[in-house]
């Protein structure tokens, strides 16, 4: 997650992209699903976060990571909650993200 995050905190969506499986699930704070296939969905996927964030805890168990991030603006987006406390779970294979999920607040 420190890559995934190191790029897309510096605005490199392709670098980024580069963590995700070429099928990833990716569930919103709300609920909503989307699968992103392939590259290029996952370079729109990452360029459209609107926030970075500093990571301040990670913990692990078997292939599922969860992360608390510091919000701050990204890049010319409007960060609706810079200095929020945002977290999300990771589920890994190998080396690459399959799913993704915004945990509700």
């Amino acid at each position: 997650m420190l890559g995934w995050s190191d790029a897309l905190n510096h605005g490199l969506n392709e670098d980024a992209a580069g963590y995700f499986a070429s099928e990833t699930t990716v569930v919103a704070e709300d609920g909503r699903v989307r699968i992103l296939r392939g590259r290029d969905e996952a370079i729109a996927f990452n360029a459209s976060i609107a926030c970075q964030g500093r990571i301040i805890g990670l913990s692990r168990r078997h292939d599922r990571v969860w992360a608390a991030f510091i919000l701050d603006q990204r890049g010319t987006f409007a960060c609706a909650a810079p200095g929020a406390l945002d977290t999300a779970s990771f589920t890994v294979e190998g080396d690459r993200i399959v799913r993704f999920e915004d945990l509700p607040d």
